[in-house]
């Protein structure tokens, strides 16, 4: 037949057994007939592997060689999945440095975010709203004892990225950090490092 794997001298029943399952996996999804022969050569390794530790004290030839093809049938669509998960979602720290087109110069991805996308990404917008009541209140009382460049700062920084708010006051963004420090300062002393 076609398309078939042959195993001389393996166990009548393993063969079978592993030709039934491995058509049944193909039916399901992650998988197709092209993975068919792969899917019989992966079950009849962990066979080959695992045989030699059969116990016929403790299981009949057949129950064991069962137990380790769908132990190995979970192990592949376990993996299976985890591979469709990496494609679908490819996750990326929001620490990682990234370059921002000016030469030799690179910042955290957080800070290429516009605000709402870090939000969001965050979930730091996630406050009852008490706490954002509370929040803002604290945040008025700061914001009017801040000098008026950091103030005018604070404000672009809720709105835009780094990038966009040294665009915008056509700044460096090395001189902008020193401002974003001496802004953390003063949000650090009031207890709304977190804000920030």
């Amino acid at each position: 037949m076609g398309g078939r794997n042959h195993y001389d001298g393996i166990d009548a029943y393993a063969v079978k057994l592993v030709h039934i399952k491995s058509q049944q996996l193909c039916r399901q999804t992650g998988f197709s007939q092209n993975d068919r022969l792969y899917i019989e050569q992966e079950l009849m390794i962990e066979l080959a592997e695992r045989l030699p530790t059969h116990d016929p004290a403790r299981a009949t030839c057949e129950a064991f060689i069962t137990w380790v093809v769908l132990q190995k049938i979970a192990d592949l669509i376990r993996s299976q999945k985890a591979k469709k998960r990496r494609i679908d979602v490819e996750a990326i720290s929001l620490n990682n440095f990234v370059f921002t087109g000016e030469p030799g110069l690179s910042e955290e991805r957080w800070a290429t975010l516009d605000n709402e996308v870090f939000q969001r990404f965050t979930n730091s917008n996630a406050r009852s709203a008490d706490e954002r009541i509370d929040l803002n209140i604290d945040l008025e009382r700061v914001m009017k004892n801040l000098p008026k460049e950091l103030r005018h700062l604070c404000e672009l920084l809720a709105k835009y990225s780094i990038s966009d708010v040294a665009r915008k006051l056509g700044v460096a963004r090395s001189s902008l950090y020193r401002s974003i420090h001496a802004l953390r300062d003063v949000f650090d002393k009031a207890g709304l490092r977190d804000y920030l």
